[in-house]
């Protein structure tokens, strides 16, 4: 448990943008393969998979919360693509960076005019 939440705080700092998980390993002391098994076994996902969520999850919050351009954010959350980055937010959000920076800023100026 505790190699897994190590590897899910370092991966989230950003340790598997542009490496393989084997180095990260490497980093830790433990086998490419125990270290897989770790990290699914606590959270039930390969490490890329958690390594996506986290992208995508930092990016969400940087959209709502500064006014970064969009290819920014991509970079910025650790994505090697505009492209990949804009399939990967519509999978997992059901919208385009944009449309949801758009849902928000709509919903924050009905809130400022309650």
């Amino acid at each position: 448990m505790r190699l897994a939440r190590t590897a899910a705080d370092r991966i989230g700092d950003g340790a598997l943008n542009g490496r393989a998980i084997g180095e990260l390993a490497t980093e830790l002391g433990v086998s490419d393969r125990q270290l897989r098994r770790a990290i699914h076994r606590e959270f039930g996902v390969a490490p890329r998979d958690l390594a996506g969520v986290q992208r995508l999850s930092r990016a969400r919050r940087m959209l709502l919360a500064t006014s970064l351009p969009v290819i920014q954010v991509a970079y910025t959350s650790g994505f090697q693509s505009l492209r990949r980055f804009n399939t990967a937010f519509r999978e997992r959000y059901r919208m385009s960076p944009t449309e949801l920076r758009r849902a928000y800023g709509s919903a924050k100026r009905q809130s400022r005019l309650a």
